[in-house]
């Protein structure tokens, strides 16, 4: 073999060595700036100081001494910000965690001065299950240990949205139970006649819930007259919810929504280093007087 030959052997044969030893390399360099990295965003998240770089992190990380607040960046807040939540059905309607609830209910009418009863029994459905779930890193965990609760509060919030749509769309019991209805023009109006179809008991009791833009329309309609004050309407408390597809006004404590087998669970990817926070329930509701509700058809 010439010496041409064996000198380009020699040299394939010492790169062959070498990869392997570089590829090496290579790794254990991307794994220490993961790490460097890692390390000053949970200082941030601390609140803690940035320790200061060595020479061969600095030579990692490609930068100099006036690099060093660049890359750095900026500070991060320890608190959480998130949108407020939850539903204002929770300030009127009856709420429950029960597993296996029941709710009897007795009923009385009058004629010619006999009083009779008549009895029911309204047993909620644990077969709708709903399941919620979302991920946190171990690395946002590690500085604010307030965090879980406000993921768990998040979960709850959306729970709260998916029991609206449930409750507020035009197959639930709210609209097809055979509760009272009335419609015409103009709305404010409409809005007086199904407060006035109301028993006493219910009336005295009762809340208005509409959506957006019903409460607009409202507004407008009733500007030039003196029955809606302070955001109430002939002193009934008015509640906007924008899953409400109808105006409807009543006594909401006849409204039942229960959250059965709620329960959320924290599990923990360790090789990942991520949280999974998961909300399961099965949600259910009833009307368990459809007297004291008035739907307003527009």
């Amino acid at each position: 073999m010439d010496t041409t030959k064996m000198e380009s052997l020699l040299k394939e044969i010492k790169c062959s060595l070498q990869a392997p030893r570089k590829a090496e390399v290579e790794q254990s360099i991307a794994q220490r700036k993961e790490d460097i990295k890692l390390g000053i965003l949970s200082a941030a998240i601390k609140g803690e100081p940035q320790e200061a770089f060595s020479m061969d992190d600095m030579y990692i990380l490609g930068i100099t001494d006036n690099d060093v607040n660049t890359f750095v960046g900026h500070d991060m807040l320890k608190e959480i910000v998130m949108l407020e939540g939850g539903s204002l059905l929770q300030e009127i309607a009856t709420v429950e965690t029960m597993n296996r609830l029941e709710i009897p209910i007795m009923k009385y009418s009058e004629q010619d001065g006999t009083v009779s009863f008549t009895g029911d029994l309204y047993e909620f459905d644990t077969t709708i299950n709903t399941t919620l779930s979302t991920q946190i890193s171990e690395t946002i965990l590690l500085g604010n240990g307030d965090v879980l609760t406000k993921a768990e509060m998040a979960l709850e919030n959306v729970l709260w949205d998916k029991a609206e749509k449930s409750i507020f769309n035009s197959s639930s019991d709210l609209f097809n139970q055979n509760i009272q209805s009335v419609d015409g023009e103009p709305f404010h109006l409409t809005l007086i006649k199904a407060i006035k179809m109301l028993p006493k008991a219910s009336r005295k009791n009762a809340t208005i819930v509409m959506n957006f833009d019903d409460y607009t329309d409202l507004v407008m309609g009733a500007a030039d007259t003196n029955i809606f004050e302070n955001g109430k309407f002939l002193g009934k408390e008015i509640k906007v919810i924008d899953e409400c597809q109808k105006p409807i006004v009543g006594d909401f404590k006849h409204l039942v929504i229960n959250f059965a087998f709620l329960k959320i669970q924290n599990k923990k990817q360790v090789k990942k280093g991520i949280h999974d926070i998961v909300l399961r329930c099965a949600l259910d509701h009833k009307v368990t007087l459809k007297d004291a509700f008035v739907v307003v058809d527009r």
